[in-house]
């Protein structure tokens, strides 16, 4: 959890809330483990190590999957960048499909600049609601980018 503040900074919208409180749960969790370990006298004995380290896994397993409950709050929530939102609709509308660069310009009406778009889908991709590949038929490489079945189904 030391590096909980570096996380924190980097965190899309309301994420960086819940790693901010993150801290506090893991040593609320750790006395509620500490509890059950020793029903009939927690005060008596010390919390183990084993008892923090089940507490800083569960904080964990919350900070995993935070990305994931937030996509059920919109994906304002996660993402501030406008042309990121506008990126991730435009793929939502061909769930599964695998989009190429060019593809996802020209649904945003061809008026942001590559490098604006390449920005964007990492942001996206960075927090789990998309992923990129980099493909070759032959030619020059190029990239293409999809909503996951997954992220859909859930």
């Amino acid at each position: 959890m030391d590096d909980n503040a570096d996380l924190q900074e980097r965190a899309p919208g309301l994420v960086a809330g819940i790693y901010a409180r993150l801290p506090t749960q893991a040593a609320r969790l750790a006395l509620v483990l500490h509890a059950l370990t020793h029903p009939e006298g927690p005060a008596s004995e010390l919390v183990s190590v084993e008892t923090v380290s089940g507490a800083l896994a569960l904080v964990e397993y919350f900070r995993a999957h935070a990305h994931r409950a937030m996509v059920h709050f919109g994906v304002a929530a996660l993402v501030q960048d406008s042309l990121a939102i506008r990126a991730l609709r435009a793929m939502q509308a061909c769930p599964g499909e695998w989009l190429t660069r060019s593809e996802i310009h020209g649904t945003l009406g061809g008026h942001v600049t590559a490098e604006a778009l390449a920005s964007a889908l990492g942001t996206l991709e960075n927090i789990r609601l998309i992923e990129q590949r980099t493909r070759s038929s032959g030619g020059r490489p190029f990239r293409e980018a999809r909503v996951p079945l997954r992220e859909l189904n859930e």
